[in-house]
């Protein structure tokens, strides 16, 4: 850099700190938002999935039922699924040679190191990440000899690494017990001790997280065909771990499966892939987006306007000697110190701010949900590209206007004819920032940051109409700022009457600054419209939690920590109390491709669809019916009528017929799981072998319009009063859901208030700007007598026009979104959301923006007043 172009810089940037400041400022909020929303959102999914876990499960475990031999192709054919692997499990004895063999004591089992085997086809698993190889390699498919990977724990109890060598036995077979007709039964007899030894050759070992997590690292992974080697004569137990296609989401997999397997979900294996947390997930993306957009809009008009403004200062250096080509150096460096600055500032402040808010709990799946999110990992790649992003578009907004103060006519600049902020000029730039803008950055920003699932129209249709509405609320007013300053004009005129100066100098200035104008009104137009839209979304959202409450919960009470009561007793003083009405059992539970619940069907028939419906409660007693929750059966495509396969004891497959579906029975807040069917306790007990004869953890259904004391004086004539025994009411429940979704929305108050506190940088620079350009005319007021307060309310009164404008614009906006986000939430999150508003947020949004404006014209009144009108009128 020469040092022409240093010296010119440097005095630039320092002489009007308060442009240089919030210009960078307004750059850095702007970055800082979208990049601490994506790592925030990527520490979410990483750090939770990092979490240890003795009992790691992939998402999706298909058995493959009565036809083994078919389900692998059955499974390829079906769409959403992109890989399976064939797995097996299974104890293993494990030695090596030249050291002594395990011993067998007394008890006769031996005392060697078990471990726990799994075989895997050793081709499709690389593509399922499910463990990593701390040493040497990992297995390799159709390898010409047998090769394992072993745990940390039997590496350290034997010595042994990669290269070297292990022997491999299948314990001698103890009797095999299985689920028959509710008993625990022997259906295999113990085998002979004579057994087989493989060799194995060791090629890696396993650190401590997933596979390799399990039985504490005592566990030996081993190819699919060598392992039936090992087996052989002996029944194994066969899965499937099924991978879903990127481009599917896995409620569509989960449909899919339900139509054709029994199948396990491992709901923690899929963090943030659930309708809702999708749903979440985008729509804070959406918000960072909004952010970006909008601080670097505003930032790149204030450069924009602020170079063109200083066309005089170009010609006065082109008349000097300077080349054009030295003049665009000395504004592209100063653009570039600007913009890098407020670059690594955002980039920056966004790190800390997705560390500040993981610290306070707050993740993009919600808050409060009982999950600590392990670490923090920087997503260098998408962190860098982001703020490189934003630099570059804020870099733009100096290119443009810089050629045309390039091109402009020096003599004519040096006399004070020169307009560049109008006409033609101007509504060029107006085209050209609203295409950067509204239409590549979004485009960009989507490469970086893609959304959460494929496929989703719904989702993209609304992006897309929310591109189109900016489009009309930024480009038009920008394109022809006549129409804003008309109605900035006639909102003053009334002001005039009262104040004569300060209204005629705010109308002079809207009337000559149109384009600045037009800037800071759709700024705070977008803010409030996003405000308005989150806080409709938000009402919407609690309006389905109430409706459903209605249903589920509202009108029972909860007792947990019973001391083991006889549910048949329980029953019998439920039938004998006229208030209450129904038992079901929270401890007859069992996981599987969803929470299945079992309760005694004589109890549910107070109330619900089993009320007066006397062939339903024999279906449900006698033709294995299920009762299925809303929730479950929009996710998975369940109707009435159709079969559900569900694995039971010994490995066998049983259909349930979907009798009815209602949330009504069976919802209990531990754990807090919406999808789930009821069947008839008994099945439970026939099929799983769960007591359900005694319960530690029960729902009491009380009459509509019985106090809810009524549930809790049953228990105490039964039991009495016990110190262990909590209870948590219907009502108490409904208030803990409305108190949740209103902490999870935390963290979209975050980024709408970094975004309006960007709305009021754009204010304040535009004010800035205007103080800056009429700084003659300002020296010549005061110079004649102006007082201070005069010229505060000529500032103040443009600000409460601009804010009262935009906040009108962003009401009724906000207003008629706020239905096509509800709608497009509905289809993400498969939730009947009722169509919500804002409420007396629209009246808080009102008080808020024009608040806003107003303080941001505090900074340019002090400015103005503490100009000296001398130097203001010899300088201009």
């Amino acid at each position: 850099m020469s040092s022409l172009t240093f010296t010119f810089v440097k005095a630039s940037l320092l002489r009007k700190p308060g442009r240089t400041v919030f210009s960078i400022l307004g750059i850095a909020l702007g970055i800082a938002t979208v990049v601490g929303v994506y790592t925030l959102d990527h520490n979410t999914i990483v750090g939770l999935s990092k979490r240890p876990d003795q009992n790691w499960r992939p998402a999706l475990e298909v058995n493959p039922g009565n036809d083994p031999d078919t389900a692998q192709d059955r499974l390829r054919s079906l769409k959403g699924i992109s890989d399976i692997c064939r797995i097996f499990q299974n104890d293993v004895d494990v030695s090596v040679p030249g050291l002594p063999a395990p011993t067998t004591p007394a008890g006769g089992r031996p005392s060697g190191p078990r471990a726990r085997l799994f075989a895997v086809e050793s081709g499709p698993i690389s593509d399922f990440d499910t463990w990593r190889v701390l040493d040497g390699r990992t297995l390799a498919p159709n390898a010409s000899q047998r090769e394992v990977l072993i745990g940390e724990a039997i590496a350290a109890q034997f010595g042994v690494g990669p290269g070297d060598t292990i022997q491999l036995s299948r314990p001698r077979r103890a009797a095999r017990r299985d689920c028959v007709d509710g008993e625990m039964k022997f259906t295999r007899p113990a085998g002979g001790t004579d057994v087989e030894s493989k060799t194995f050759e060791v090629v890696g070992i396993l650190a401590r997280e997933k596979l390799g997590w399990f039985s504490r690292g005592r566990v030996v992974i081993v190819d699919y065909e060598p392992a039936l080697e090992l087996f052989s004569g002996v029944r194994i137990s066969e899965r499937f771990w099924v991978r879903q296609d990127p481009k599917s989401d896995i409620e569509s997999v989960r449909a899919t499966l339900a139509d054709n397997f029994s199948y396990d979900f491992n709901k923690r294996a899929v963090i943030g892939q659930a309708a809702d947390e999708r749903a979440f997930r985008n729509g804070a993306r959406m918000a960072g987006l909004l952010a970006l957009v909008l601080g670097l809009y505003v930032i790149f008009h204030t450069l924009s306007m602020a170079l063109l403004e200083r066309v005089n200062e170009v010609a006065i250096l082109h008349a000097l000697g300077s080349t054009r080509r030295r003049i665009a150096r000395v504004f592209l460096t100063e653009a570039f110190v600007i913009a890098g600055l407020g670059g690594v500032l955002g980039l920056a402040g966004g790190l800390a701010l997705a560390w500040g808010l993981m610290y306070m709990g707050v993740s993009t799946v919600g808050m409060g949900k009982g999950r600590h999110i392990v670490g923090f990992v920087v997503p260098w790649d998408a962190a860098l590209s982001l703020t490189a992003l934003g630099v570059a578009v804020a870099l733009l907004g100096s290119v443009f206007p810089l050629l045309r103060a390039g091109s402009s006519d020096t003599i004519a600049a040096l006399r004070g004819e020169e307009a560049l902020k109008g006409g033609k000029a101007s509504r060029g730039f107006s085209a050209f920032a609203a295409l950067l803008v509204l239409g590549i950055l979004p485009g960009l920003y989507f490469v970086i940051v893609p959304v959460v699932g494929d496929h989703q129209g719904t989702l993209i249709g609304v992006v897309l109409g929310a591109v189109a509405v900016m489009v009309l609320l930024l480009v038009i007013p920008l394109v022809v700022p006549s129409i804003l300053a008309l109605v900035c004009e006639i909102i003053t005129r009334p002001f005039t009457k009262r104040w004569p100066f300060a209204g005629s100098m705010a109308s002079s200035g809207i009337r000559n600054a149109r384009t600045r104008v037009a800037v800071s009104v759709s700024a705070i137009a977008l803010v409030t419209a996003a405000f308005v839209g989150l806080k409709g979304m938000t009402r919407s959202i609690t309006g389905e939690v109430l409706v459903w409450a209605e249903d589920a919960f509202v009108n029972k009470v909860y007792f947990t920590g019973l001391p083991d009561v006889d549910v048949a007793e329980l029953s019998a003083a439920v039938a004998a109390n006229p208030d209450v009405i129904g038992l079901e059992l929270g401890s007859a539970r069992r996981f599987g491709s969803f929470l299945l619940l079992g309760s005694n069907v004589d109890d549910l028939t107070g109330y619900g669809p089993l009320q007066g419906n006397e062939q339903l409660v024999r279906e449900m007693k006698t033709q294995h019916g299920i009762i299925l929750s809303r929730r479950l059966a929009v996710n998975d495509g369940y109707e009435l009528g159709d079969l559900i396969p569900i694995t039971i004891g010994g490995g066998a497959v049983q259909d349930f017929r979907v009798l009815a579906i209602n949330d009504e029975y069976g919802y209990f807040s531990d754990p807090d799981e919406r999808l789930y069917g009821v069947i008839h306790s008994e099945y439970l007990r026939k099929y799983f072998c769960v007591d359900v004869g005694t319960t530690d953890n029960v729902a009491l259904r009380v009459r509509e319009g019985a106090p809810m004391s009524a549930a809790s004086g049953l228990l105490s004539e039964l039991y009495g009063s016990s110190a262990g025994i909590g209870s948590l009411s219907g009502p108490e429940l409904k208030r803990f859901f409305i108190e949740d979704i209103e902490v999870d929305f935390i963290l979209f108050d975050v980024i709408l208030g970094l975004t309006a506190i960007l709305a009021g940088l754009g204010v304040l620079n535009g004010q800035l700007l205007s103080a800056l350009e009429r700084a003659k005319e300002i020296g010549i007021l005061k110079a004649l007598g102006v007082s201070r307060s005069q010229v505060a309310g000529m500032v103040l009164l443009e600000s409460l026009v601009i804010g009262s404008l935009g906040a009108t614009i962003g009401l009724a906006l906000g207003a008629s979104l706020t239905p096509l986000i509800i709608v497009a939430l509905q289809e993400l999150s498969g939730l009947p959301l009722p169509v919500g508003h804002a409420g007396l947020f629209l009246l808080w949004s009102l008080i808020g923006a024009v608040t806003l404006t107003v303080i941001a014209g505090l900074y340019p009144v002090w400015r103005m007043n503490r100009m000296d009108p001398v130097r203001a009128v010899r300088t201009g």
